[in-house]
């Protein structure tokens, strides 16, 4: 089955409306809380956005090796769910030194609940994220290697119909062929014929002259 490197406009769409909410709900529930600085939500979501989308095209590009499990759920699951550790640890430090960076830069403190406690945290939201994502791409990718099977199976019986007629023309051709040769074949016999008997009947109209003259 071929495989996309990158995610359908469908996917990206999707992917853009999902983050699109979740920035909205983040800025209103700041908002709702008596806070104006609307940019410390704006810049909470959009580190979050920016390093899941990273790791999201990496898993698009990577997740294709595990299409041969397609037919065996739990172990594509399994070899999926292997990859979380490494990606949830990688996606909590990178969005918190964005995070501290960007308040650098403007000046300020980045505060947060202990290491620990922000590591278990993090790490058990983007679980849930990973896990469900997993299971949207696998539906996705099932859903696209029985469509390559449907249109295997199609391009096959087209081939085989093809063979067909070409058999059908072949035999066809074979028998005109066969009946031409049989008709040029009568036809010489015929000709062969004619010119013997002319033969055979010149040889005995000069065998009767020679008589003739010896009479």
């Amino acid at each position: 089955m071929a495989t996309t490197a990158r995610p359908g406009w469908p996917f990206v769409l999707a992917w853009a409306i999902f983050w699109v909410l979740m920035i909205t709900m983040a800025l209103r529930q700041h908002r709702d809380q008596g806070h104006l600085d609307w940019w410390r939500p704006l810049l909470w979501e959009g580190s979050s956005c920016l390093v899941s989308s990273v790791i999201v095209l990496w898993l698009w590009r990577d997740v294709p090796r595990l299409d041969a499990l397609l037919g065996q759920p739990w172990r594509w699951f399994a070899k999926a769910a292997s990859r979380l550790p490494a990606a949830a640890i990688v996606f909590v430090v990178v969005v918190y030194a964005l995070r501290h960076g960007v308040y650098a830069m403007l000046g300020r403190r980045y505060e947060h609940p202990p290491w620990a406690e922000v590591l278990v945290y993090e790490s058990l939201k983007f679980a849930m994220f990973y896990l469900l994502f997993m299971a949207v791409v696998f539906a996705l990718r099932s859903h696209a290697a029985m469509q390559a099977l449907h249109l295997r199976a199609e391009e096959e019986r087209g081939l085989a119909r093809q063979a067909q007629l070409l058999q059908r023309a072949l035999r066809a051709t074979a028998a005109q062929f066969l009946e031409v040769q049989h008709v040029r074949s009568h036809r010489a016999y015929s000709a062969v014929q004619r010119v013997s008997q002319a033969f055979t009947v010149s040889c005995q109209s000069t065998l009767l002259c020679g008589f003739r003259i010896q009479w």
